[in-house]
């Protein structure tokens, strides 16, 4: 299957993860979210190192050993590009598969908008532009058939969902560094030391 660049189908962006590592459990398998980035913290919690920078990477090391599964685990995935993102396009060719894929991007380039997508085990939201918008129920509805955004029966759902997309957003963009700026600081920037009164007494001034 031939990937598209705003797509965001189980069949693109589920990928089986197998794992040897000590002491896991033999034979286990483990229906849960994981992100690919989730294999990095897994390596850094088996090797005992604790990162030094800010990611938002979680280790699946507990599944392995034979912890019960997170039920809560979600997958957070984006994809496509803005209509002010020609650049990014495929260029035009003369290969009758690829040629039709890229003209209808150059052509229509609403087709590509951006995307960001939420997925549990149960349920998966994309959030598109233009009401484009998808949401299903994989219970249900595990081959994606039936697009519930918008139906009233599923807004306590897409709310649920929306909101945690919302909330990831908000925790994991703009990732402040984490050594001070070693340039001179203005007198209100107090050291991490400072006691609260003094700090209160520059704050009064």
């Amino acid at each position: 299957m031939e990937k598209w660049p705003s797509g965001l189908e189980d069949a693109l962006t589920h990928v089986p993860l197998l794992a040897r590592v000590p002491r896991g459990v033999a034979g286990r398998t483990v229906e849960t979210m994981v992100e690919a980035y989730d294999v990095m913290a897994t390596c850094l919690d088996l090797a005992g190192i604790t990162a030094r920078h800010t990611h938002f990477a979680r280790s699946f090391l507990p599944q392995l050993q034979g912890a019960a599964p997170d039920a809560d685990r979600a997958a957070f995935a984006e994809a496509g590009y803005n209509v002010y993102e020609p650049q990014c396009f495929e260029p035009p060719m003369q290969s009758l598969l690829y040629g039709r894929k890229a003209a209808l991007q150059n052509d229509r380039p609403e087709t590509i908008s951006r995307a960001a997508m939420i997925r549990t085990q149960t349920a998966k939201l994309i959030l598109r532009p233009q009401s484009q918008s998808e949401l299903y129920d994989l219970s249900a509805d595990p081959r994606e058939l039936r697009n519930l955004w918008g139906e009233a029966g599923a807004a306590g759902l897409q709310q649920s969902l929306q909101l945690r997309l919302l909330e990831w957003f908000v925790n994991t963009t703009g990732v402040a560094p984490r050594d001070r700026d070693q340039r001179g600081s203005p007198q209100f920037y107090p050291p991490v030391s400072m006691p609260a009164t003094d700090l209160a007494a520059i704050l009064d001034r």
